[in-house]
Parts: C-alpha cells; sequence; structure tokens
C-alpha cells in the first residue's frame, strides 16, 4: 500500500518514461482528453482517501515534464475508452459485454427480418450468416478487454446465444442443437 502522494510520484515517473520510449522511435504521445489517460484503480483501506487526493485536490490531473523537457497533463479518467471498448476504472468488463449484446442485437434486427428469416435458406445455412454477420460486430474491439472472469464469460457466452437461438431457430421444437 502506498500513500496517495506516493502515487502520485509513480504516477508521473510511468509518464515520464512511456513518453520518453516513445520519443525514441519519434513518436509523441497524445495526453488530451480522451487519448493517452490513467485508469488507476484504488484498493484497500486507504482507498477513499488516495482518491480523494487524486481526483478532488489534483483535479484528476498529473503534471510531468515530457522528453523534450516541455511540461505536460496526464488526465486520469474513471472509464478509458480504446478501439471503442469502455473499460471501467472497476476493471469489470459486464457493463461494455452488454452494451455489445445490446448493440448487436439492434444492428441484427433488420437482417435478422430479412435474409434469415427467409424460408429458402437452412438452419445451417442461418448460422452461417449469423456467425460471420452476429460474431464480428460482438467481438469487436474484445482485443482490447483483460481477461475475463467467470460471470464475464458466462454474460459474454449467454449474451451470444441469446442472439443466435432465434436465428437459427434452435427455440422451436425439433431444432438441431450443437450438442445433437
Amino acid at each position: 500500500m502506498c500513500s496517495a502522494p506516493t502515487l502520485v510520484t509513480k504516477a508521473v515517473r510511468v509518464a515520464e518514461v512511456v513518453d520518453v520510449r516513445y520519443a525514441r522511435h519519434c513518436l509523441t504521445l497524445n495526453f488530451l482528453k480522451g487519448k493517452s489517460e490513467f485508469l488507476i484503480q484504488f484498493r484497500g483501506t486507504g482507498a477513499p482517501k488516495a482518491r480523494a487526493f487524486l481526483m478532488n485536490e489534483l483535479g484528476g490531473k498529473i503534471p510531468f515534464r515530457r522528453a523534450n523537457g516541455t511540461d505536460a497533463i496526464v488526465l486520469c479518467t474513471e472509464v478509458y475508452k480504446h478501439v471503442g471498448t469502455k473499460t471501467p476504472v472497476s476493471g469489470s468488463m459486464l457493463p461494455e459485454i452488454r452494451t455489445k449484446v445490446r448493440e448487436t442485437r439492434g444492428a441484427s434486427a433488420p437482417f435478422r427480418a430479412k435474409l434469415l428469416r427467409n424460408k429458402e435458406l437452412t438452419e445451417q445455412q442461418r448460422g452461417v450468416y449469423a456467425s460471420a454477420l452476429l460474431t464480428t460486430k460482438l467481438v469487436s474491439g474484445a482485443g482490447t478487454w483483460p481477461a475475463l472472469g467467470a460471470g464475464e464469460l458466462k454474460a459474454f457466452h449467454g449474451g451470444m446465444m441469446s442472439l443466435y437461438r432465434p436465428i437459427t431457430g434452435a427455440n422451436t421444437p425439433g431444432a438441431i442443437h450443437q450438442t445433437d
């Protein structure tokens, strides 16, 4: 456990090291809001005090000196967005998984109504189309997710199955299931 000022000192050092490493490759990090930011997770008995110090007293801003000698500020955020994926300070991906399932369900409505209810398509063909169209939408950005816990995996799997069942006809009597 470290104090809030010690945490800020360590965060400054991280920002300096990252900035130097990028500068060595002639790259400049963008520290504007929504770009390169800190997502700091506070744990333990001193967490509320440390969070209050960082977010209230410092305004969620960590000043540091850039590799080129100029002053800069790294902003702290409660939710980090990368490649369309939002990671909250809690680290739980459940809100993101639920959002992706909801968005995929909405995006799939027109294609379900026109293409997948076509009686000329077999269940296997509907499954192939569903896999190609739904899965790509659902897992878009998932490469940026941390390892998922049991609850998150269950939510993801349940969400995916809730999208596939109506399309493949798995809810209908006599439907073929993966286990058959």
